[in-house]
């Protein structure tokens, strides 16, 4: 439900933020990439369920899903993992999203299976879209509305990109602060 609130709220803040012929173009890009990353992350979960795995078809996630319950038990001070995810060395930045997430929705360890299909994998969708969204605007402002959408639908449908925003990996938040980066370089430029 959160997670819909959220999906929502870049959706309006997007809606205004838009410029009028861009809109139509970037929403309808916005709900096309949202729903297939969605149809992929339901098919992906069912088929490794099905086969006795955790919903996950990279195993890094499986690691940053159980590091990440390890960082909020240890918040709560509940036993944890100590040392045992590299917690001396300290935690990726993404974990920090990923946990401050979990408890504002809550997570449920007693399940066998705790990967949930609609979390920290929507997160990841949403920062996907978002990154085709500002490779938009960067491209507009240096090469063109034409090469704008060009640009944006290859981002939002390249295999690996659409791959790496569908599993609970760094990657996506990755590719959007370095996309938002060079989007403020331009702006600034």
């Amino acid at each position: 439900v959160i997670m819909l609130g959220v999906i929502i709220i870049v959706g309006i803040a997007l809606w205004n933020y838009l410029t009028e012929p861009d809109r139509g173009f970037l929403i309808r890009l916005f709900i096309i990439g949202i729903s297939l990353r969605i149809v992929l992350l339901a098919a992906i979960y069912i088929i490794s369920i099905s086969r006795g795995g955790y919903g996950e078809i990279i195993p890094d996630s499986r690691l940053y899903f159980i590091r990440t319950v390890s960082m909020i038990q240890s918040w709560k001070g509940q036993p944890h993992f100590p040392g045992q995810f590299g917690e001396r060395v300290g935690f990726p930045g993404h974990l920090y999203i990923l946990s401050f997430f979990y408890l504002l929705v809550g997570l449920n360890t007693l399940i066998p299976n705790p990967t949930s299909l609609f979390s920290d994998k929507l997160i990841s969708c949403l920062f996907g879209i978002l990154t085709g969204i500002l490779i938009f605007y960067i491209t507009k402002d240096i090469f063109g509305k034409k090469a704008a959408k060009i640009s944006s639908l290859f981002v939002i449908f390249y295999p690996s990109l659409v791959l790496w925003s569908i599993t609970n990996t760094r990657e996506p938040i990755n590719i959007l602060l370095v996309s938002l980066i060079i989007f403020s370089l331009v702006r600034l430029w």
